[in-house]
């Protein structure tokens, strides 16, 4: 995999080695560096199992895609910590109370964050305090101030994630929207055309036929041939006109693989299309339905489940059309039935379909309507 597509797998992204990079940093001069007498020669050895739990929880709380937060690992953060404190009281692991400020505010709201931060971080001090002679009263305050900015700036990179998402998803809805009114003008243009041709142009060239037989019944011998060949030809025009008026409300708007690629051309992941050359028979009701339906399934893939690769498929079955969006996503996402979800199963269930969601390997879909 990528670096870039594993960075968007992360919860902080480029963040994450900056908080290795501090463990690591805080590790070694906690166990390595600095030296504390009154503890025991094992003690060391716990606080470095501790220290490693910390890790470990750290990874498994950001090891949830599309920006989840395991509790386990978020838990277990700062239990760890508590006991690398117990068995190696320095001031320098209240440092490491920035990584996990910096988690919460992907679980709880801020002010719960907050909430906890200075109950935990407060705890860490006494319990430093308790298993060390020195004060650590005046770096623990300034230490609490980097963790209460830790937790802001996570805050707000959640919000920014978010609103990006939001965004992305607003300009999907809006370039469908452009495109299905753009063929919409587009058609009641032509009918528009087509009407004035059969009404204006079409009537007047009746009446020209009807006066040029008139006329021919009426005219001696010499100049009844050209009337016949004048009245043959506007005959031949006029349908002609008719031929134009029939074409011209018979042709029909962009293909439904134009209109999702259309979709494709905002969309992160990449996107694969397997439409059959049949969906050209797909009534303007079923056609829009399915177009709407690979519009909510690009937004919930961008917003949940962050895929490298889309694939959607349709194709005409006995008495069924068949749409099916797949994607490379290994790990199971939570989601749950939302406005969009419900009402693409409305619309579908409006054309006598049906709807089915698996979320065991990504976000997959099976969207039938009868043919």
């Amino acid at each position: 995999m990528k670096l870039n597509a594993w960075l968007d797998h992360t919860l902080l992204g480029p963040l994450q080695f900056a908080a290795l990079l501090t463990w690591l940093v805080i590790g070694y001069f906690t166990l390595f560096v600095q030296q504390i007498d009154s503890l025991e020669g094992g003690a060391r050895l716990f606080a470095g199992l501790a220290l490693l739990g910390f890790l470990i929880a750290m990874f498994t709380a950001w090891a949830v895609p599309a920006g989840r937060i395991d509790l386990a690992g978020l838990i277990a953060m700062p239990v760890a910590l508590f006991f690398a404190c117990w068995f190696q009281p320095t001031q320098l692991l209240l440092i490491l109370m920035c990584i996990f400020a910096g988690t919460l505010p992907y679980f709880l709201s801020v002010l719960r964050s907050l909430g906890v931060v200075v109950a935990v971080h407060f705890l860490l001090v006494a319990v430093i305090s308790l298993r060390s002679d020195s004060s650590v009263w005046l770096f623990s305050l300034t230490n609490l101030g980097f963790a209460v900015f830790a937790l802001f700036s996570s805050h707000s990179v959640m919000r920014e994630r978010a609103a990006r998402e939001e965004l992305d998803s607003v300009h999907q809805q809006l370039l469908a929207t452009q495109q299905l009114l753009t063929e919409r003008a587009l058609e009641d243009e032509r009918l528009r055309i087509s009407r004035d041709l059969h009404d204006s142009l079409g009537h007047h060239l009746t009446a020209l036929s009807l006066q040029l037989e008139v006329a021919r019944h009426m005219t001696q011998d010499g100049a009844r041939d050209h009337i016949s060949q004048a009245q043959g030809l506007a005959k031949l025009l006029l349908s002609d006109v008719r031929q134009v008026v029939a074409d011209l409300r018979d042709v029909s708007p962009s293909s439904l693989r134009d209109r999702i690629a259309g979709l494709a051309q905002t969309a992160r992941p990449v996107m694969e299309m397997n439409i059959d050359e049949a969906a050209y028979k797909l009534s303007y009701e079923q056609e829009d339905a399915m177009f709407r339906a690979a519009q909510e399934i690009i937004t919930n893939c961008n917003r949940h489940s962050h895929c490298e690769r889309l694939t959607i498929s349709l194709e005409q079955q006995p008495n069924q059309w068949l749409m099916t969006a797949t994607e490379d996503a290994q790990s199971p996402v939570s989601l749950t039935w939302g406005h969009g979800l419900r009402g693409l199963q409305e619309r579908i269930t409006a054309l006598g379909g049906s709807v089915e969601l698996d979320t065991k390997a990504g976000l997959n879909y099976r969207i039938v309507i009868p043919a």
